[in-house]
């Protein structure tokens, strides 16, 4: 009995993972995600960046970060990877509270604050590339 050679289900290419699947048809698609390896490393730079700059003064520190951020929504946001490019967003909203909260020994900010300021300051992710081509793109 002969077995078929079937090709890798995914690669890692510019970070991201390339996966082999299908439409909801039936048709042959390949999917987009980012690799674990970028997603660890987006967090584990931003997390050293937040701790090493939170004693910035808040408008400024605020801006840097939203610069990051749309550096990694404008490489990242591709159809199909937004919802990832989304919980990094949700990660870096955490790190940055639980840092600014840091400053001190008396907190800076509540939880609910601290959301009106990051909804004011940063811009949130969007699709950016429609790779596939059918569909309105997103524009928040």
């Amino acid at each position: 009995m002969e077995e078929t050679v079937r090709p890798k289900d995914t690669f890692d290419f510019l970070g991201f993972t390339h996966v082999n699947g299908k439409t909801r048809q039936g048709k042959y698609t390949v999917g987009h995600k980012i690799s674990k390896k970028k997603k660890k490393q987006f967090k584990a730079n931003l997390k050293k960046w937040v701790k090493e700059n939170r004693t910035m003064e808040f408008d400024l520190f605020m801006s840097k970060l939203n610069r990051k951020l749309i550096g990694t929504n404008n490489y990242y946001s591709v159809s199909g990877a937004l919802w990832e490019v989304k919980a990094l967003y949700c990660h870096a909203m955490w790190v940055t509270f639980k840092w600014l909260n840091r400053r001190s020994q008396r907190k800076s900010f509540t939880l609910e604050k601290f959301y009106e300021c990051w909804k004011l300051r940063i811009k949130q992710p969007y699709i950016h590339v429609n790779i596939w081509g059918y569909g309105p793109v997103v524009y928040n």
